[in-house]
């Protein structure tokens, strides 16, 4: 693998199913971090072959569907490397600017108080609420009238 081929590849040169090699890593986990070395490696590999990708097939549109098969699979290998983050950068950013926003709204609301509204106030805390029985309120109401 550390030559550019994936597992499957690799296997098919070396002369043995991946069942067998899938089965030699799990009798033999020290050899884990060598074989996801190994894959990360043909990772590499393959991710430089995209740069100079026309010299290896001259032919343009065999070249171009080879480098999006690459781009592809690489994406979802590894994303954190060669995936596409943006979004999620974005949507970092979005959250902490509204958190930020809604902090200082709450410090604003407290210096118009007077001490005794100040006692009398209640914090209220944002806490998400995960519904794991997947019931509606409607339907909750309904099952609770009909237990009783």
């Amino acid at each position: 693998m550390e030559t550019g081929f994936t597992k499957t590849a690799a296997c098919k040169r070396a002369g043995i199913s991946y069942a067998a090699f899938k089965g030699h890593i799990d009798q033999h986990p020290e050899l884990l971090d060598l074989a996801l070395n190994a894959e990360q490696m043909s990772q590499d590999i393959l991710a430089d072959k995209l740069v100079n990708i026309v010299d290896e097939y001259p032919d343009h549109n065999q070249a171009k569907v080879i480098s999006e098969n690459i781009k592809w699979l690489l994406a979802r290998r590894r994303q954190k490397d060669y995936g596409d983050r943006m979004i999620t950068e974005v949507n970092v950013t979005a959250d902490k600017a509204i958190l930020q926003a809604l902090e200082r709204s709450q410090e604003r609301s407290q210096s118009l108080l007077s001490e005794e509204e100040k006692t009398a106030a209640i914090d209220v805390t944002y806490s998400e609420v995960v519904d794991h029985d997947g019931l509606s309120d409607h339907d909750r109401e309904l099952l609770a009238e009909m237990l009783g």
